[in-house]
């Protein structure tokens, strides 16, 4: 089970209040970027970022056209949001809110997206978040979730052993395997894949008994190469389409 609401609001705070000092971009902000940009069918899109924490990767599609509001229920990611948009010159609209019950109409964006956020979650609470994404995406809009990858085996072990050790910091995390099975009725599954094959090797670094060139496999060309073409992305990327009332 997931972190019902409550805590999970409580976890965040904390986070977003005494977490580490966020950069301008990484390496995951450009994988969610690459990751959305394969999908999105124009720039021009009125987007939603439904649980948006720092927003960097919204903020980068508002640079290109898109109208983009950022909805979280932390006060300080959005303040941090602000702080980006801001040293960018761009315009975004920062709203406080619940993915569990998002403070706008039926069909008011043609894009609804969040990235590490449905892991967090019981498979209900799950449900729920998708419903209230999907109520508030245009007929023919998309909704997108990205999530850590349940074939990301590395990642999984690196998880396991941090959580063993005292040193896992994200709180409760269950990647998932598919959201296919998540979908109402009036919703149909664009497409799946897996992205950032890079990031699921750094999850090698938390393995610390391991040989150097082990948790670093990018030292090694062909060791690195060889991995790249065996391990699935870290992350899972669901796209669906909302196609009726």
């Amino acid at each position: 089970m997931g972190l019902n609401e409550s805590k999970w609001r409580n976890f965040w705070k904390h986070y977003w209040e005494h977490g580490k000092n966020f950069g301008d971009w990484d390496e995951l902000c450009q994988t969610q970027y690459e990751a959305l940009k394969r999908v999105l069918p124009r720039t021009d899109l009125k987007i939603l970022e439904a649980g948006s924490g720092t927003g960097r990767v919204s903020i980068r599609l508002a640079l290109e056209g898109a109208k983009v509001v950022l909805m979280d229920f932390s006060i300080n990611a959005l303040q941090i949001s602000e702080g980006f948009a801001r040293k960018l010159g761009v315009q975004v609209h920062p709203i406080v809110g619940s993915i569990f019950a998002i403070p706008f109409k039926d069909k008011s964006f043609d894009v609804v997206w969040n990235s590490g956020v449905l892991e967090h979650y019981s498979e209900e609470m799950q449900r729920k978040a998708l419903a209230e994404m999907i109520r508030v995406c245009k007929i023919g809009g998309l909704v997108i979730s990205i999530v850590p990858y349940y074939y990301a085996i590395f990642y999984r072990c690196a998880k396991r052993y941090l959580e063993l050790r005292g040193k896992w910091k994200f709180g409760t995390e269950k990647p998932i395997k598919t959201l296919r099975h998540f979908l109402p009725t009036n919703t149909s599954l664009v497409c799946e894949f897996d992205a950032g094959h890079d990031l699921h090797l750094k999850w090698l670094c938390s393995f610390d008994f391991l040989p150097r060139i082990i948790r670093r496999p990018e030292s090694s060309p062909y060791l690195y190469k060889w991995l790249i073409k065996r391990i699935r992305g870290y992350l899972l990327v669901s796209v669906a389409e909302r196609t009726a009332e």
